[in-house]
């Protein structure tokens, strides 16, 4: 495990130290994103941040190997830390020992396969940063490996499994593994790894631990482990068919269930962004009493204030997002490949980081290419937001999964129309209550031709869209600004931090 622990000035100089400034109030857990990525996720967590100047924040951010780990957004002052958590994903054996443990097969099979929050616990116990630091031999991690393999997938090719097995496990025994430093208050932004140091830090220091979910995290990750071909084995003529037991990617999915639910049990409140996002997680694990909504919410001001390009003759339509697989970019490409051969006057625009997932960009690009579109749909790369809604007609949304986008939001707020996949909280946002006007238009997961129906629609009629546009505005300035989150947050982070019974660190 890589960790690295940065001080708030030496964020800025892209050094290394160990020093901290006094306990945080709050402890933010992220995974994939803040600082160091662009996107929903992090820009909610810098705004939630500089929207409570009078509270303080440690970040621990969680990143899979080969990231460039440099921070994407300017250090606020009231960040009193920073700790970084690579996960190397390198070809070794665990850092963790099991040699103590006279059951090691059972105990992670129990703890990350069915949940048990005791053995969980005792997951935790031995993965302590303060215990013993020597590595399993070869011949345990290779029995543990087979006990495993045969447990959980006897159908997949044991050389995938192993790879699988042996990433996951050395993930689980980083993040398990990692000192979290003092704070009042705990504050995961989603399951999977960072909901479970999140469940460690709360287990070890019996702080209150806090979840925020944006998109529903196991959800996410079982989409894109459906569409990882690497990890598709093919059961024809298997005698293993009828065997409950799974492959490869059931190993990930249960895996992160599980990862899910050790996080709710743990939690002492579990937010969602929409009463669709709290069903969900209801669904996978939460109990009812502890969960509660908390929209997304974003400076008004500064989205009220943009000047929409008036109607003319020369129409642009964007998307705004990662260009990564679960924003599903190749459906509003081949949406505006109908739209752009339809209708010469039209350009459309895709906005947002390439870096990410190089390799989806970069099939992006081909598919435009290929369709002969690129001198009309073209990609711009990062772009200030507020600039590039002062320009277009409207915003696509075509994600696979999405929680309470604050692409829609902003564009809302500036009057925008939107067309967005039925994911999420995105009908609620363009469609409002039962009987209300729309805001825009809601389509179905993966369907270019219905995407392309939306857009004409409102290219067609201008006027239409000007108003649909209004009512979204209208719906977002009542229902999503920052300062209800805020004053949501912060008394929050007050109740929790007031109501632990555990000894204030700062005393210890």
């Amino acid at each position: 495990m890589r960790e690295i622990v940065l001080s708030f000035n030496d964020l800025q100089r892209n050094g290394v130290d160990d020093v901290q400034r006094d306990v945080a109030d709050v402890c933010l857990i992220l995974e994939g994103c803040y600082p160091f990525v662009f996107g929903g996720v992090s820009s909610w967590s810098h705004s939630l941040i500089k929207s409570l100047p009078e509270t303080t924040f440690h970040i621990i951010s969680i990143q899979p190997g080969g990231v460039e780990l440099k921070s994407r957004y300017d250090p606020l002052p009231n960040i009193t830390g920073y700790t970084t958590v690579v996960l190397a994903g390198e070809k070794r054996l665990p850092k963790a020992t099991f040699r103590g443990d006279k059951r090691p097969a059972e105990l992670l099979r129990k703890s990350l396969f069915d949940a048990s929050k005791e053995d969980f616990d005792h997951l935790v116990e031995l993965l302590s940063p303060n215990g013993r630091k020597s590595a399993a031999s070869e011949r345990d991690y290779w029995n543990l490996t087979r006990d495993m393999y045969t447990s959980l997938a006897p159908a997949t090719s044991f050389q995938q499994f192993f790879w699988v097995w042996h990433t996951l496990l050395n993930s689980v025994a980083e993040v398990l593994s990692c000192e979290a430093p003092h704070a009042r208050v705990y504050h995961a932004i989603s399951t999977g790894y960072a909901g479970l140091l999140g469940a460690a830090a709360q287990k070890r220091t019996g702080r209150p631990l806090l979840l925020t979910e944006h998109g529903i995290y196991t959800n996410e990750r079982t989409v894109e482990l459906m569409a990882a071909s690497a990890l598709h084995d093919s059961f024809e003529n298997d005698p293993y068919l009828s065997d409950p037991r799974g492959d490869a990617r059931d190993v990930w999915v249960r895996a992160f269930e599980c990862m899910g639910i050790l996080c709710y049990e743990r939690s002492d409140r579990i937010i969602s962004l929409s009463c669709s996002g709290r069903t969900a997680q209801i669904r996978l694990g939460a109990p009812a009493e502890k969960t509660q909504v908390i929209a997304n919410g974003i400076d008004l001001h500064r989205f009220k204030r943009i000047e929409l390009k008036p109607p003319d003759d020369r129409q642009i339509v964007a998307f705004i997002g990662r260009v990564v697989a679960i924003k599903d970019v190749e459906t509003f490409i081949r949406a505006m490949d109908i739209v752009l051969k339809s209708d010469p006057d039209v350009s459309g625009w895709i906005v947002g980081p390439e870096d990410e997932e190089p390799h989806y960009a970069e099939k992006c690009r081909q598919l435009v290419s290929s369709l002969g579109i690129g001198d009309r749909l073209k990609f711009l790369g990062m772009r200030d937001v507020v600039q590039i809604i002062g320009q277009v007609d409207m915003v696509v949304l075509t994600s696979l999964s999405e929680a309470q986008p604050l692409t829609l939001l902003e564009a809302g707020a500036a009057g925008l129309p939107c067309v967005a996949s039925d994911v999420g909280s995105c009908r609620e946002i363009l469609h409002g209550d039962e009987g209300d006007p729309p805001g825009g238009y809601v389509t179905e997961l993966m369907s270019p031709t219905e995407t392309a129906t939306a857009i004409r629609k409102l290219l067609a009629d201008p006027a239409e869209a000007r108003a649909m546009g209004a009512t979204l505005q209208a719906r977002i300035c009542a229902n999503y600004g920052l300062h209800m989150m805020r004053e949501a947050y912060s008394g929050l982070y007050r109740a929790h931090a007031s109501a632990s019974t555990a000894q204030d660190p700062s005393e210890a």
